[in-house]
């Protein structure tokens, strides 16, 4: 049987990548084919570890060139483009060769593929972007590469060529804020573009890509005005055409033309009413007006769109697979959180975990809403619903949520069935000796461990230890060099270690005293949290432990401390909105008021709040009041007729 797959690569100076991405295609490819455009570093001593098929080309500013040249070299039935910062999910690896293998290729047909794009900080703290992307054709029927940059494909035959779509996901981490620093991505890219505008001129698709590197950098005035031309010139027909169609809108939403979002989003979605993907922004542009009940409903509508059309269609979607789940099950969550609904923020959340196993965020929020209502064997059992099939990384996931949620049986059980402690980091170990109360437990970690240097999440669990037992942290361990990234937090810690609080450090202090102080009532230290309230106790810090309190749930007790700042006018403009959402929950509609106005007052451009004040507001006077303010600030708002036709 001939080869199935080759999987070919343009590279350079890739080391800390490329690894991460060959493990995950060793087992998917028959052979790897890299092309390496002048590294320096350890890129091609790591790419020889996986395949012999490297070779040397010249960067000629050409993209096209590059990967033509990798195409060269493949001698499988199916060709998949990769990029050293992209890798697959090796459990999806047995899905994408069955699909290979019953496929039939055809001389004027390319694939798509999602490729999921990280943006923001880190993989952890950052936003995700899905986007249909050409990476998948069929070998030997002359389909080639064309233009410089974001190349694409073309027919050496002239045939025109169709796009389908191929249940293969990409995950890209390559803008990342670290890395469009390191590697200087949006100036190469402008460089090239310049070389083609000066050469050929821009076609459409062009256009589309250059409104995607502004969007990268967040300029959306100029993303938009190149997604409007690219919009302007592309045949519907185009794979990438309703991209640039929710691009576009999304960047009119981030500029506030909600009617133009709106008409486009009517105009261009009349036929595609049974994707999600229109539903689900109908929802996003609802809730960002505040009108939270219509953005329930069309999330509700999104997911039962895709429920339906996933029986029938490996695609579901029509632009983006996060508008059929991820999305509207997020969305639903945070109203229904908002609404103090807790059987639906239940609901929600399991689904979410139920589609993603490893959402780490969306497990904690779940078992901890869980927890204030069960007790820990129904806990257990509502836990072997979520994983019928548990297997050790579940039991780590599940020792961590618990160990964060500072629930010792809880986290005890499933740190009893990782039978390889080593598994566990320090910073774990070290905060399991905490929550089981256990002083000597934590010195011999410590002490085992022979610590020479340590992260800002040992810090904050070395600084928690001395609150709680005094146990002097060893400064040495605390590096305080210009060039060390822990500088500031090594610096903040020696000081807390002297106990010597002002009311000037306090303040500069603040965001990681709350850290500390809450995760001590966290981890069940009641009287030491009381101390240290006490010893911490301002304004801001009570009016942050307020909304701490609310966002656990504990509305009781995040009263108690609102209540210490209404008098005083002390509250913050998140404070307002919680109180307005605590009154309106108790259907207490007359009270909210006067919250929602405060809140007015900090934030006018907080277009919700208008329309939330309006929906629970029986003053009429009160009532025009703000519709006057909510148009005069707001006057494109006036275009929108379904907008007043609810009041």
């Amino acid at each position: 049987m001939g080869k199935l797959l080759s999987i070919c690569m343009i590279v350079k100076d890739e080391q800390e990548v490329l690894e991460r991405c060959l493990k995950s295609i060793s087992t998917l490819a028959d052979e790897i084919i890299i092309i390496d455009t002048g590294s320096t570093d350890r890129t091609k001593e790591i790419a020889k570890q996986y395949t012999e098929h490297v070779y040397d080309f010249k960067w000629c500013n050409d993209f096209s060139a590059a990967r033509n040249e990798s195409l060269k070299y493949a001698t499988s039935k199916w060709v998949l483009v990769l990029d050293a910062d992209e890798y697959i999910e090796i459990k999806e690896v047995p899905s994408i060769r069955e699909f290979l293998q019953e496929e039939t290729p055809l001389s004027n047909t390319i694939y798509v593929v999602s490729v999921f794009s990280f943006l923001g900080e880190n993989i952890r703290k950052g936003k995700i972007t899905e986007g249909a992307v050409g990476r998948l054709i069929p070998n030997h029927f002359g389909i080639r590469f064309d233009r410089p940059i974001h190349e694409q494909f073309r027919s050496q035959e002239g045939l025109p060529l169709f796009s389908k779509k191929a249940a293969i996901n990409i995950f890209h981490t390559g803008y990342l804020d670290e890395t469009m620093s390191t590697k200087d991505k949006s100036s190469r890219n402008k460089q090239i573009f310049n070389q083609l505008k000066s050469k050929s001129g821009f076609t459409s698709y062009d256009y589309f890509t250059i409104g995607n590197e502004y969007s990268m950098q967040n300029d959306f005035k100029k993303a938009l005005y190149y997604y409007e031309k690219a919009y302007k010139k592309t045949d519907p027909s185009t794979i990438w055409h309703y991209l640039c169609v929710f691009e576009i809108i999304n960047n009119y939403l981030r500029l506030d033309r909600v009617n133009e979002a709106w008409e486009l989003l009517e105009k261009e979605n009349r036929d595609k009413h049974h994707y999600p993907d229109y539903h689900c922004m109908k929802g996003i542009i609802y809730e960002f007006l505040g009108l939270f009940e219509l953005a329930k409903q069309s999330f509700k509508t999104a997911i039962t769109k895709s429920e339906a059309l996933a029986t029938k269609e490996p695609i579901f979607w029509l632009v983006n697979p996060a508008f059929a789940l991820e999305i509207p099950l997020t969305k639903l969550v945070t109203i229904s959180m908002t609404e103090h609904n807790v059987q639906e923020t239940t609901y929600y959340l399991t689904k979410k975990v139920q589609s993603d196993p490893t959402d780490y965020a969306s497990l904690v929020q779940l078992l901890e809403l869980t927890l204030n209502y069960q007790d820990d064997v129904a806990v257990k059992k509502f836990i072997e619903l979520l994983f019928p099939n548990a297997k050790l990384e579940d039991y780590y996931l599940l020792f961590k949520v618990f160990l964060t949620l500072g629930q010792l049986d809880l986290a005890s059980t499933y740190y009893n069935l990782v039978p390889n402690k080593d598994l566990f980091s320090l910073h774990d170990t070290l905060r399991f000796a905490i929550l089981c109360e256990k002083k000597v437990m934590f010195e011999e970690i410590l002490k085992e461990r022979k610590i020479k240097l340590v992260d800002k999440d040992v810090l904050h669990v070395l600084a928690l230890a001395n609150l709680i037992w005094n146990i002097e942290i060893d400064t040495s361990l605390l590096i305080d060099k210009d060039d060390d990234p822990l500088r500031t937090n090594n610096q903040f810690y020696q000081e807390l270690i002297s106990k010597k609080f002002t009311n000037e450090w306090i303040e500069l202090n603040q965001a990681q005293l709350f850290q500390l102080i809450t995760d001590l009532f966290q981890l069940g230290q009641y009287d030491i949290f009381d101390t240290y309230i006490t010893k911490f106790t301002n304004p801001s810090m009570i009016d942050l432990l307020a909304n701490y309190f609310y966002s656990k749930h504990k509305y009781d007790i995040a009263i108690s401390y609102y209540n210490n700042l209404l008098n005083s006018n002390e509250l913050s403009f998140l404070s307002y909105i919680n109180l307005a959402s605590i009154h309106v929950n108790d259907e207490l509609y007359e009270d909210a008021i006067p919250f929602y106005e405060e809140a007015i007052k900090i934030s006018p451009n907080s277009r919700h709040l208008y329309i939330q004040l309006l929906i629970h507001c029986k003053d009429q006077d009160i009532k025009k009041q703000y519709w006057k303010q909510l148009f005069d600030r707001f006057p494109q708002y006036r275009k929108l007729s379904f907008l007043q036709s609810l009041f």
